[in-house]
């Protein structure tokens, strides 16, 4: 009985010292140091967007869109303006996130980078390499190195204790001046973002552990809230849609055909079919 609680004991410390960290496909896109700007206009939009920065990345569709707000306005995502830490056989850069890649060429994990953080980790020639990355702090942008380098900016935890792969950040949605986050969350430290709950234990998630007993409604949703409007997200964790709105098999709210057709989610909202 001793051995076993210090086994778990020993694997919970080894985990929670260990960053999370996506891999995927890495590519580029621009020519020279080009840039998204006012005339190709990003994912991220213009406004508060870093324009003229060489170490700018696209995100994959399927994180990118799974970090909106709202579906109808891309430049929602929480994603942008956040920096990320590309490591590659021992070489790392950091970049930031103004725009998203299509799933066509970025399945979930990958990211585009600018001709500048690619050749800092392979030659151009190259075309492609799969990498690690994870949410690191802006005041890293543009640099690079060996080794670990930076810390990355992640919470930890969960309503039963485990880890996140999500870090706080900033944001000024919430009507009580608190940062939206993805992991801690709680009185003095955060709300959790749009369709999340702060669990008992204070920390954003959406599986029950979060959002039933104990979940903490002022910090973000819980089970039986407010139901979700037009565009915004629904599903398993996160709530139902409001009267006349369909839940489509993606996770949004809506009334159009795509939404209540084949794979609306009848449980969370009205469906054709």
């Amino acid at each position: 009985m001793r051995f076993n609680t210090l086994l778990k004991l020993s694997s919970f410390l080894s985990l929670a010292s260990v960053a999370y960290s996506y891999n995927g496909r890495m590519t580029f896109y621009g020519d020279g140091y080009d840039r998204p700007s006012v005339t190709a206009i990003p994912a991220c939009g213009i406004d508060g967007v870093d324009l003229k920065t060489e170490y700018f990345i696209a995100l994959n569709e399927e994180q990118y869109n799974n970090s909106l707000t709202n579906y109808y306005n891309p430049n929602t995502a929480t994603v942008c303006n956040r920096c990320v830490k590309v490591t590659y056989k021992n070489k790392w850069v950091v970049g930031k996130i103004i725009d998203k890649c299509p799933s066509t060429s970025c399945k979930s994990g990958a990211l585009d980078l600018s001709p500048t953080l690619f050749k800092t980790l392979e030659n151009l020639g190259t075309g492609v390499i799969y990498a690690d990355w994870e949410y690191t702090d802006c005041s890293n942008l543009g640099k690079s190195g060996s080794g670990s380098g930076p810390n990355s900016n992640t919470g930890s935890g969960s309503g039963s204790g485990s880890g996140s792969s999500k870090p706080t950040t900033p944001s000024n949605s919430s009507n009580d001046g608190l940062p939206t986050s993805y992991g801690k969350c709680g009185k003095g430290i955060a709300r959790c973002a749009p369709g999340l709950c702060c669990s008992q234990y204070g920390y954003c998630g959406s599986t029950s552990d979060y959002c039933d007993k104990g979940c903490q409604s002022e910090f973000g949703e819980c089970k039986g809230a407010m139901a979700i409007g037009q565009g915004g997200r629904c599903g398993e964790g996160i709530g139902r849609c409001a009267s006349g709105l369909c839940c489509s098999k993606y996770g949004w709210c809506d009334n159009t055909a795509s939404h209540c057709g084949a794979g609306c989610q009848s449980k969370y909202g009205i469906c054709n079919n």
